[in-house]
């Protein structure tokens, strides 16, 4: 019989399956072959065209901007550290500035007068009304405002103010920008598993949906921030189930908006010891995020944990965007996941098993009452432990620090406490959902 190179015959699923149980010699399929995600969800070793059918969002097609943070300081040496590291965060790549809470306002302007009016600035809400925003305003500055009362609530454990304050103000901002912002980073840092982290910014959106259906609001855009994990093939899955869940909350409420998605990348699994492996570890959360095709990404630097800002770890951080984008050809990678039958199966699975949570914390009140009740922090932290257990016990490695550690390392200077740091007991109206490295322990006890 002739063989055609060019042309196979077609293998049918249940031939593909019979060929591996076969190869299997007797072993059971799904204990040799079936593993899970930490959300319980089956990994097959193989799938086929058709399981899903899911539709996922288009990514935007371009590149993500990187997101550098700046924390503005008083006095004069302060502010020639924040231009050192500004002029060489804009050499290297950087066209958005993200800046925390409101500070030093003589700084803050001098600052602005280095920037040129193309780069983009995230505030915190308590900027707004400031001389350093009506600045802004008067040189046409691309400025967006994030104020996220739930999620500073989870967070911290209390509002800001009262709660009544801070919605009004949220809605306020909402009716200038027409933009809804949420930050769902944290839940990813306090172990919570991917499903999780969907529930919390899904239902973080709901809230705030629900509280803005009657007023008449305009919402053009979505603004979310979210925490990227190492797990590389989840990680992707998790950023297309929330394009999906938040297309599809956003339908049902009538609502024409714009999602952009800003990848926190996660300093849990960071380390102390053999700490150039946190290269590894952000450059592959890196890789998950624009193959996702997130809108920008915040790559913190490999040594965040125990060393002040300085320019020689800001510029490697954003020399790894610039290797991915221009070296490694990840400028056009946001179509490599399609066509993935695993990717889609899995972003399938994942959103249908995150919009069940939804609906049954919606059933019980939403989020805001799940996170009073103690119920969605109780989830997070059972799998927190669940996964520093899996750690202790080998089966999840973080090389040189649970596995292949570097004996001869010398030990590193810490210029910032690199623990958890225990706060002085205060009273709080919730548990706060708090971020915590994965070898904080091992390393506390070594």
């Amino acid at each position: 019989m002739k063989i055609d190179p060019y042309h196979f015959p077609e293998t049918s699923p249940k031939a593909w399956k019979l060929q591996v149980q076969h190869d299997l010699k007797g072993e059971e399929f799904n204990k040799a072959l079936v593993s899970k995600t930490r959300d319980g969800l089956p990994i097959q070793p193989c799938y086929f065209e058709g399981e899903s059918r899911l539709a996922i969002p288009a990514a935007s097609g371009r590149f993500p901007s990187a997101v550098v943070r700046i924390f503005i300081d008083s006095g004069e040496h302060a502010l020639q550290v924040m231009q050192q590291l500004t002029e060489e965060a804009l050499a290297h790549g950087a066209t958005v500035f993200r800046l925390s809470a409101k500070s030093d306002e003589a700084n803050s302007l001098q600052w602005l007068q280095m920037l040129s009016k193309d780069v983009r600035l995230e505030l915190s809400g308590s900027w707004y009304g400031s001389a350093f925003a009506k600045a802004c305003n008067e040189q046409n500055r691309s400025v967006s405002y994030w104020w996220d009362p739930i999620g500073y609530l989870s967070k911290t454990g209390n509002y800001g103010s009262s709660n009544v304050e801070e919605f009004e103000f949220q809605q306020k901002l909402i009716r200038e920008q027409n933009e809804i912002c949420i930050d769902g980073s944290h839940v990813e840092g306090a172990g919570g598993t991917p499903s999780m982290q969907l529930q919390f910014i899904c239902g973080v959106l709901l809230e705030y949906l629900n509280a803005n259906a009657d007023l008449g609001i305009q919402i053009k855009h979505v603004h979310i921030r979210v925490g990227v994990g190492t797990n590389y093939f989840e990680e992707i899955a998790k950023l297309q189930a929330l394009k999906v869940l938040v297309s599809t909350l956003c339908d049902a409420f009538g609502v024409n908006a714009d999602l952009k998605i800003s990848a926190l990348v996660s300093t849990r699994t960071h380390t102390l010891a053999d700490y150039n492996q946190n290269l590894l570890r952000s450059s592959t959360s890196c890789m998950a995020a624009i193959c996702a095709g997130v809108d920008s990404i915040v790559n913190p630097t490999y040594d965040q944990t125990f060393n002040k800002v300085n320019s020689f770890s800001q510029r490697i951080s954003l020399n790894q965007l610039l290797l991915l984008q221009h070296e490694a050809g990840f400028d056009e990678a946001h179509e490599a996941p399609r066509g993935s039958y695993y990717l889609d199966q899995l972003t399938s699975e994942l959103a249908h098993h995150a919009l069940g949570q939804i609906k049954k914390t919606e059933a019980k009140g939403g989020l805001l009452n799940s996170l009073h009740a103690g119920a969605f922090q109780y989830a997070v932290r059972e799998a927190r432990v669940e996964q520093e257990r899996w750690f202790a016990a080998g089966d999840l490695i973080l090389v040189g620090s649970n596995m292949f550690q570097d004996t001869d390392a010398t030990s590193v200077t810490h210029e910032v406490y690199p623990f958890l740091k225990r706060q002085q007991a205060h009273k709080t109206l919730i548990e706060p959902i708090v971020p915590r490295r994965l070898a904080e322990k091992l390393e506390q006890d070594a």
